[in-house]
């Protein structure tokens, strides 16, 4: 789904002759709390400090406006016919949330207190409201179609931290005049001096700046013409850039400061408006890794095929001078070892091409798992996965990583070609090539080679689902476990580790079968104990 489109066009309510601003203040609202961590997960609550705030933006929005009474739960419950938009009850008043719902007027305050426990967004949505320029795009939607501001106000209103999205046109003029002028001879020594001056400003940027811009983004641009189409409807002041930066390939020395900052407005667009259209979270990642490059926080040396990677025979040491038979013991070493614990500043990343061709260079020079892996900055674990798909060794399994310290478990590829990655804030499920395919604020662990997302609520419950993939597309499926705060499960649970305290599940043919084992115990769906497990 387009997320800013949607805002754009959020389904009015006309009772008073005109559209209500409502359902917008509140999303703003969101937003605004979403930037100040005041909302941090994605379960939303009309609680009084969201009501509070909401009152706060309606009259920095709509200064002028005593025509509409001020109320944040109409807009709550009202927003359920967007489809972003989904109301949760509290356990036991399922039946209750849908009696009003099919009433043809709106509840009372009171009414909705007692059924509705939150509201969850599209996850995509909520993740694009972590990212600064994703709240600058969606404000401005809302800011410019629901309110009489003008034009520099929606700009001062719109604009989140660290993000400079506003200004790419202007920076675009600035790149048209170093195009139109980079074949005229330079009669004046003022000009050259100007050049050279700001040429200067970024003469120490590693070199592996303009390698990241121009292989892994514009080449993904150039192979995939589909999406390059529908991203040049959605955005093109980046793609007129994008046209004229292909014809001229650009080299350390042509990155000035006026050129930096347009690259990294073109890279912010785009990267906002791949979130609105369900684009895959690695080639968002992309877009942030080579952010992160421009303002020279992330060098990566020797990822690239280049004359000083340093590859020497006598150095080398010998492995296996076959790449048909599989690696010794001693380096397909598991993903344990300290060895492993190499900066992997590519983990997770799209492979490349030159990548690929480094890889086999390397391999076929003698190096060792983990100084490819060094190399590449990549898991030893992915550096043998690929080794597989090339064809170069025989590797059959794939490691299960929580970063939160929870253990590996392998996992035959035959059977898994996924493997997750729990992060503090948000968790992600990857393919066999390491590229995230779906985020998530709840809990990966994979049992049994089955899936699940687990979910503790503060003060409310915890939650198990299995998770589904149809024709690629990773969803949540149905509710395997619900534990409220009363049963014997939830007060066990460490609301940061509880991952390392599950052991295993149970699915019967019926939700009322399945059983969950925390600790050594057994507890049903319900998060009431039975008994101890018994191997």
């Amino acid at each position: 789904m387009d997320y800013v489109e949607a805002f754009e066009n959020l389904k009015p309510n006309e009772k008073y002759g005109r559209k209500t601003p409502h359902k917008a203040v509140l999303l703003l609202t969101i937003i605004e709390m979403c930037e100040s961590d005041e909302i941090y997960s994605n379960e939303i609550r009309c609680n009084q400090q969201l009501i509070d705030t909401f009152h706060k933006v309606w009259k920095r929005t709509l200064p002028n406006d005593d025509s509409l009474f001020v109320d944040a739960y109409f807009p709550f419950w009202t927003m359920q016919n967007e489809d972003f938009w989904h109301l949760v009850p509290f356990r036991g008043k399922e039946e209750n949330l849908t009696l009003l719902k099919e009433r043809q007027v709106r509840p009372s305050e009171s009414k909705i207190k007692e059924c509705v426990d939150y509201v969850e967004l599209d996850e995509d949505l909520f993740f694009l409201m972590t990212l600064p320029s994703g709240r600058s795009s969606l404000k401005r939607a809302l800011l410019e179609n629901y309110s009489a501001l003008t034009e520099e106000k929606i700009g001062e209103l719109a604009t989140s931290k660290d993000n400079a999205i506003d200004k790419s046109i202007e920076a675009l003029a600035e790149y048209k005049k170093i195009l139109s002028s980079e074949n005229e001879p330079k009669n004046n020594l003022v000009a050259e001096s100007c050049d050279e001056e700001k040429q200067n400003l970024f003469y120490a940027l590693d070199e592996d700046v303009q390698i990241q811009l121009n292989i892994e983004y514009y080449t993904f641009l150039k192979e995939h013409k589909a999406e390059r189409e529908m991203f040049r409807s959605l955005c093109p002041t980046v793609f007129d850039l994008y046209d004229k930066i292909s014809a001229h390939p650009i080299k350390q020395e042509d990155i000035t400061s006026s050129l930096l900052y347009l690259y990294e407005n073109f890279l912010l667009d785009l990267k906002v408006n791949l979130l609105g259209v369900d684009a895959t979270l690695s080639l968002v990642d992309c877009i942030e890794n080579a952010i992160n490059l421009l303002h020279a926080h992330e060098h990566q040396k020797d990822v690239f095929i280049s004359s000083n990677i340093g590859i020497e025979d006598d150095t080398v040491k010998k492995e296996n001078s076959s790449g048909d038979s599989p690696l010794s013991d001693d380096s397909v070493s598991s993903g344990d070892d300290k060895s492993s614990a190499v900066n992997c500043r590519r983990k997770d990343l799209p492979w490349t091409e030159n990548e690929e061709e480094l890889l086999l260079l390397c391999y076929e020079k003698g190096k060792s798992i983990e100084d490819i892996a060094s190399i590449l900055g990549r898991p030893q674990n992915s550096i043998k996965l690929r080794l597989a798909n090339l064809g170069k060794i025989k590797y059959d399994f794939i490691h299960s990583e929580n970063t939160e310290g929870s253990k590996n478990t392998n996992q035959d590829l035959s059977t898994l070609d996924y493997y997750v990655e729990n992060m503090e804030r948000l968790c992600f499920i990857l393919n066999r090539n390491g590229e995230r395919v779906y985020s998530t604020d709840g809990k990966l662990k994979i049992l049994h080679g089955k899936l699940y997302r687990f979910n503790y609520k503060d003060d409310i419950c915890f939650t198990v689902k299995d998770m589904v993939c149809t024709n690629g597309v990773w969803d949540k499926g149905k509710k395997t476990i619900v534990a409220y705060m009363q049963t014997d499960l939830f007060p066990l649970l460490d609301r940061t580790h509880y991952l390392d305290q599950i052991e295993d599940i149970k699915e019967g043919s019926c939700m009322q079968q399945n059983q969950i084992r925390v600790d050594g115990k057994w507890y049903d769906f319900d998060g009431n104990l039975i008994g101890r497990a018994t191997e």
